[in-house]
């Protein structure tokens, strides 16, 4: 009896597990790149018709996402010193991408 009552409870907490509200989107990045500091960064999964941003320490571009969530950033004069970006619509959990054809800038001593 003790464990049919065990079962029970259990099999409400997963009832209670598949009823709870999840987030559809995570936003993610396709193809990511920085070449003589010509930024370009495209992806899926943003929030429909959202303003997505990608940032680095010193710049930042951004561009609003399709009813999709498919988004496209470009950008002229973009650094980062450290080859990589967060993209984010700031509603979905974020991505954190390194740029291909990006070279890091050396540390200052």
């Amino acid at each position: 009896m003790r464990r049919q009552a065990s079962l029970s409870a259990l099999a409400g907490l997963v009832g209670l597990l598949v009823l709870l509200p999840t987030n559809a989107f995570a936003i993610t990045v396709t193809h990511g790149e920085l070449v003589d500091g010509r930024l370009r960064i495209e992806g899926t999964n943003a929030a429909p018709n959202i303003f997505v941003i990608a940032e680095s320490g010193s710049s930042a571009a951004g561009v609003r996402s399709e009813l999709s969530g498919a988004y496209r950033i470009e950008d002229d004069n973009f650094f980062s010193a450290d080859c990589v970006v967060v993209v984010s619509d700031r509603r979905t959990p974020i991505a954190t991408v390194r740029l291909a054809g990006c070279t890091p800038s050396p540390a200052t001593p």
